[in-house]
């Protein structure tokens, strides 16, 4: 999505299935913009925002 030499923002796909002994299994897709800085040269989460 973006992309700077201190910084940079992604999109994560999430696909889970919650499953229970009574129900079929229940299967849900999520989207997250996931936000890095990097600080001391460790890329670090800085921000995540439900899309």
């Amino acid at each position: 999505m973006d992309a700077k030499r201190d910084c940079a923002s992604v999109m994560v796909y999430l696909n889970r299935t919650v499953t229970d002994k009574t129900r079929q299994p229940l299967y849900d897709g999520s989207r997250l913009r996931v936000d890095f800085q990097r600080i001391d040269g460790k890329w670090l989460i800085a921000y995540i925002t439900p899309i």
